[in-house]
């Protein structure tokens, strides 16, 4: 593991750190302090909520102490969610005197836009995206999968990172992506052309804190997403329910029917994938989220 390049930041005021967490994290983190830098904690998921069931839980267990640690070395935490802000001030009771601030996830709407390519107009893509850290997550929506497959010869699959239900693996319109580097997500995503993105999450206390961002990423592409009514969509949706309630999957039967009813209905996708947007950059536009971390910012500094 590659050391903190800390001096590299002395000239720094202020430093936001991500899911600090080993022996080295902390080292550095020490040295920062020492050298009166200002140290923001950054967080999206609760980490002290992951299921017994996912593969997350052994990779984290060896240093989830090390977490709290970091938290309390830090002068402010910020986190993406309301749900997120109680998880961590109940994990780590050193956080309950210190600033826990809600910034939620945003998005630049001139960086990830559609891709200006053409595409098919015969085939309509429904992609999913995650680590195998989801299996318990996507068994409703992916119980539908095969028959939907079967009914709808204009629908393809793609699924990026875990791999498909075994029995559709091998079908000739699912196909596998693997992952892509950080820097080059948005251009690649947009080039995949999804027309539906599916978010579904199983209703357990991890999920409750994750953010919206994978319906903000479809609204940046001109997507529709359907979610679960868990959480991060739960209340995005409530933002304006007339319109949005409509993308909460509850169960897989719900899941078959609005998957299928977007499939074949060109005009019902584009109508929900403009209400998605006009909500998510009503509310989660990059230059609307900025000013909350200059507060933050500005707050350590004066």
């Amino acid at each position: 593991m590659k050391e903190t390049p800390v001096r590299e930041l002395a000239e720094a005021d202020v430093v936001v750190v991500q899911r600090q967490c080993t022996k080295g994290n902390i080292q550095a983190m020490k040295q920062m302090k020492e050298m009166g830098m200002k140290l923001v904690y950054d967080l999206d998921d609760d980490l002290w909520g992951i299921p017994g069931s996912s593969p997350a839980k052994r990779i984290f267990a060896p240093v989830r102490d090390g977490f709290g640690v970091c938290l309390e070395l830090c002068d402010v935490v910020t986190v993406s969610t309301d749900s997120l802000q109680s998880a961590v001030r109940t994990a780590v009771p050193a956080t309950r005197t210190k600033d826990v601030v809600v910034v939620p996830n945003g998005i630049d709407y001139r960086y990830m836009r559609p891709c200006p390519l053409k595409r098919q107009s015969d085939k309509v893509v429904v992609g999913w995206g995650g680590s195998n850290t989801h299996a318990g997550d996507v068994r409703d929506a992916w119980r539908v999968l095969p028959r939907l497959l079967e009914e709808l010869p204009q629908m393809q699959l793609e699924v990026v990172g875990m791999e498909a239900p075994k029995m559709i693996q091998n079908h000739p319109r699912v196909k596998r992506r693997h992952f892509v580097p950080v820097g080059e997500y948005a251009s690649r995503f947009a080039t995949w052309a999804w027309d539906i993105v599916l978010a579904p999450l199983d209703d357990v206390r991890f999920n409750r804190s994750k953010s919206n961002i994978k319906f903000l990423e479809a609204s940046a592409i001109g997507a529709v997403a359907l979610g679960s009514p868990v959480g991060p969509y739960k209340n995005f949706c409530s933002l304006n329910p007339a319109e949005l309630n409509w993308l909460l999957c509850r169960n897989s039967d719900e899941w078959y029917e609005k998957i299928k009813a977007l499939v074949l209905d060109a005009d019902l996708r584009k109508e929900k994938a403009q209400q998605l947007r006009k909500t998510a950059e009503e509310h989660f536009e990059q230059s609307k989220i900025i000013g909350k971390w200059h507060e933050v910012f500005q707050r350590l500094v004066a």
